[in-house]
C-alpha cells in the first residue's frame, strides 16, 4: 500500500528519549523492558534467530503492549520474513515500525505504517535524504555496527572506528561537509543523533 502526502495524520512522537530493544520471542521480558524505558522496540529481526521468528510473531500478537510506547523492528524489505512480519502486525494495534536495513524510498512507503528507517548499509547512507523525505518516515536511526562493517571498517581495541571509506560515504549522505562550508539543506527534519542498535532488554 502506498501513501499519499495527506494520509499521514498525527505522526507518532516518542514519549521520551529512552528506548530499549527486546527480543520479540521473549514475551516474559516485554513489560519489564517497558517499565525501564520510555519506548520498547520489540525486535523481530537480529534479536531473533530465523527458526524462532514464527514464535516471535505469535508472541507479538498474544502479548500486546501500549502502542503509543512500542515500536516493532521488522525484517528488511524484499525478504519473506518482511511480508510475514507485516501480516502479523495486521493482527495488532501497533502502528510504528523500525525498518531494518532501509535502502530506498520504495521500501518505506510500501507500508501504511509509520516508519523509523534504520540506516545500516552504505547504500542506505547515501540515500538517507531521500528516505527521510518519504511521507511515512517519521525518523532515522543509524545501525552503527552493521554500517561500519558494511564499509569495510572496524574498531580498534579502545573503541574508536578505523575510518577506511567511512568519510566518503558519510559525506555522500550529507553527514559531513568541508570545513567552512554551509550545511546542505535537509530533505527532512526527521533525523536522530547517531545511535547504536545493540541495546537489549534486561533479563
Amino acid at each position: 500500500m502506498h501513501l499519499e502526502s495527506h494520509q499521514l495524520i498525527n505522526a507518532w512522537t516518542p514519549p521520551g528519549p529512552a528506548m530499549l530493544f527486546c527480543p520479540a520471542d521473549r514475551p516474559e521480558r516485554y513489560q519489564k523492558a517497558l517499565d525501564r524505558a520510555d519506548v520498547v522496540i520489540l525486535d523481530l529481526e537480529d534479536a531473533v534467530s530465523p527458526e524462532n521468528r514464527v514464535t516471535a510473531r505469535e508472541a507479538l500478537i498474544a502479548n500486546p503492549l501500549d502502542p503509543d510506547r512500542t515500536i516493532v523492528r521488522i525484517n528488511p524489505a524484499g525478504t519473506g520474513d518482511y511480508r510475514r512480519d507485516l501480516a502479523a502486525l495486521g493482527d495488532t494495534n501497533y502502528r510504528v515500525v523500525m525498518q531494518a536495513k532501509a535502502e530506498d524510498v520504495d521500501s518505506i512507503i510500501d507500508t501504511a505504517l509509520q516508519t523509523v528507517a534504520l540506516i545500516e548499509t552504505p547504500l542506505g547512507a547515501t540515500r538517507a535524504h531521500e528516505i527521510a523525505a518519504a511521507v511515512n518516515c517519521i525518523g532515522l536511526m543509524w545501525g552503527a555496527e552493521d554500517l561500519v562493517a558494511g564499509l569495510g571498517a572496524s574498531r580498534v581495541g579502545s573503541g574508536p572506528t578505523r575510518s577506511g571509506p567511512v568519510p566518503t560515504v558519510t559525506s555522500r549522505a550529507g553527514c559531513v561537509r568541508p570545513r567552512g562550508s554551509r550545511p546542505p539543506p535537509m530533505a527532512s527534519s526527521r533525523w536522530t543523533r547517531s545511535t547504536s542498535t545493540s541495546l537489549t532488554s534486561p533479563a
